[in-house]
């Protein structure tokens, strides 16, 4: 009997084993298993590089889900995927031809990122004298310094999900490389980073005549800046890679320690740092800061010239930490966006509390950003639900007229609009509840654009319709935050920024940072929720005022359930289009 099944596709499993030794510090305790050559066969050793498999194991499909996650943009991906998966043809089957040789510093293990000055970017780990040689990664962040990259691992080819938390041991024959553009040609690649640069600690030395930091403190700061440099003549110089992570020619410092970075008459240890000016670095110490502007500082340092000769002045320079992230300005206080917000809800009148949200947010000048392009049309990712059901869905904004068919958009709109054309119209969140008999918890997806407030509400791990990029209008609408937000009860409710869509795209935009971006946006949030909870008409009829309790988690709060039947009914049962995004036939 033909039998219609949306959701299983057949699967043919790349089989490897995996053998990480010491190479890997193991966040988590990675699973083995025996490699077979025989079983695995030539033709399931090798991958393709250019259009994407239909089975939704294959690893461009898993990686694509946790990179997007991580915030990279589909663009990005395809352009990194064929760089990457050449490169891990050319290493991961030594039965098959002799692979390229390694690079120098690189021989134990070397990890090749596609792009490490604009994370997160794809890369291939090579272990040649592991059971499996080569594998995939998504390289996301930096430990305290460059040479502890920051990755989510996908273990062997056939797994379903990437590890993350992953960070990579910097030691002697194990390097970090450039994904070369012709992977025959592995051992020229450019150099990231090798062991090398640990053997620079005597080109400090001298500066342990100023005695501001002790002998334990001085050996941790060489060690954690001395690896970004080569030495050739008596001169520091940066290895290409790293050249290209620092925004040169101009004037740069990178610091090894900022917590011990002082403002003038300060007293307490100092920093070792890397000066480069006009194409020539030079160890040095900072003997205090203060902010100039923008992304600049005023900096007084002592450096060792040519001779070692210390010279000592006052720069206006780009200052980096360790791991070459920006020292950036100092933060406003916490809580200026919030403050801001509740100033504006202040006066006699009835105000919209949404409106005076994005009024704060533009006083504030907190960074906007539109969707990122194709995401309104093309997103696409793999929801693992378990080994027999596993599916990779293609996202289209037009999929959120289904939503709107079951009443699961609802949006508060800042300009009027014609009534009835899609989403649920409302004003406050308790007669939101109360009006469309919403069961609690009721977990949704919400943004906050120029011109609305929107939520998604799923009614599974699909969500159809529900997702981000449909709770816009159109690809120039603007959004400043998004997130995930759960209705607990009638008097609470959690949140949180979780949105790879716009959050993890608009957060690095802010002067001051994420984390400064993220705690600007826990305050206003909190009160905008706080501020709508109850029928604005509530106080004229004496109804009592619930003040609920809202609170800020990191956890993930959509529930990530199966498919029901009206989503299977949706996609294989609708309009071809959809049926094309994830419908397949089989017999029973």
């Amino acid at each position: 009997m033909n039998t219609i099944n949306c959701w299983h596709w057949p699967v043919v499993p790349l089989v490897f084993s995996f053998l990480l030794t010491e190479v890997i510090s193991e966040h988590r305790r990675f699973h083995q298993c025996d490699l077979d050559i025989d079983k695995a066969g030539v033709m399931l050793s090798r991958l393709s590089a250019g259009r994407s498999s239909s089975a939704t194991k294959s690893p461009d499909k898993v990686l694509r889900t946790f990179a997007e996650q991580k915030g990279m943009l589909a663009a990005q991906f395809d352009r990194e995927w064929p760089l990457v998966a050449n490169l891990f043809n050319k290493h991961c089957c030594p039965h098959l031809e002799v692979p390229p040789e390694l690079p120098l510093g690189g021989k134990i293990a070397s990890l090749f990122i596609v792009n490490y000055s604009n994370l997160p970017s794809l890369a291939v780990l090579v272990i040649p004298g592991g059971e499996v040689k080569a594998s995939f990664a998504v390289v996301y962040g930096k430990g305290v310094d460059v040479g502890d990259p920051l990755f989510g691992h996908l273990l062997n080819a056939h797994d379903s999900e990437v590890k993350p938390e992953n960070l990579l041991t910097l030691n002697q024959d194990i390097g970090i490389f450039k994904v070369p553009e012709n992977p025959d040609e592995t051992s020229q690649a450019e150099v990231y980073l090798t062991a090398k640069g640990l053997e620079h600690e005597a080109e400090f030395d001298k500066l342990k005549e100023l005695e501001k930091i002790d002998d334990t403190q001085f050996q941790s700061q060489v060690r954690l800046i001395g690896n970004l440099v080569t030495s050739l003549n008596g001169k520091f110089h940066y290895y290409k890679g790293i050249l290209e992570m620092l925004p040169l020619p101009q004037d740069s410092l990178v610091v090894a320690d900022v917590f011990s970075l002082r403002r003038m008459g300060e007293n307490g240890p100092r920093s070792l740092a890397i000066y480069f000016s006009n194409g020539v670095s030079y160890p040095a110490m900072v003997s205090w800061v203060e902010h100039d502007a923008g992304t600049r500082w005023k900096v007084y340092i002592r450096y060792l010239s040519f001779g070692n000769v210390m010279l000592e002045g006052l720069k206006s320079l780009e200052m980096f930490t360790a791991n070459l992230e920006h020292v950036l300005a100092p933060p406003p206080p916490e809580s200026q966006l919030k403050d801001t917000f509740l100033a504006g809800m202040e006066g006699e009148g009835e105000k919209d509390p949404f409106k005076v949200a994005v009024e704060a947010a533009e006083q504030t000048n907190m960074p906007k950003l539109e969707i990122p392009d194709g995401y309104f049309d093309t997103k696409e990712k793999t929801l693992p639900f378990s080994e027999m059901l596993n599916l990779f869905v293609r996202y289209h904004h037009a999929q959120r007229k289904y939503a709107y068919s079951q009443k699961r958009v609802f949006e508060h709109a800042l300009a009027m609009r014609e009534l009835g054309s899609g989403p649920v119209d409302f004003n406050r969140f308790m007669p939101l509840m109360e009006l469309n008999h919403i069961p609690t918890p009721a977990a949704m997806t919400f943004l906050l654009s120029e011109r609305r407030f929107a939520m998604g509400w799923a009614m599974d791990g699909v969500e159809i319709g529900t997702g981000h990029n449909c709770l816009i209008k159109d690809e120039q609408e603007k959004v400043y935050i998004a997130g995930e937000i759960v209705l607990l009860t009638n008097e609470s409710a959690l949140f949180n920024f979780n949105s790879g869509t716009f959050t993890r795209q608009i957060s690095p935009l802010y002067f001051a940072g994420e984390d400064a971006h993220e705690a600007q946006w826990k305050g206003l949030i909190k009160e905008l929720i706080i501020s709508a909870w109850n029928s604005k008409f509530a106080k004229l009829l004496g109804e009592k005022l619930i003040r609920p309790k809202v609170i800020y988690t990191d956890k993930v709060l959509l529930p990530f359930t199966p498919p029901v039947d009206w989503t299977r009914q949706v996609w294989c049962q609708g309009e071809q289009w959809m049926r094309n995004c994830a419908c397949f036939a089989q017999d029973d």
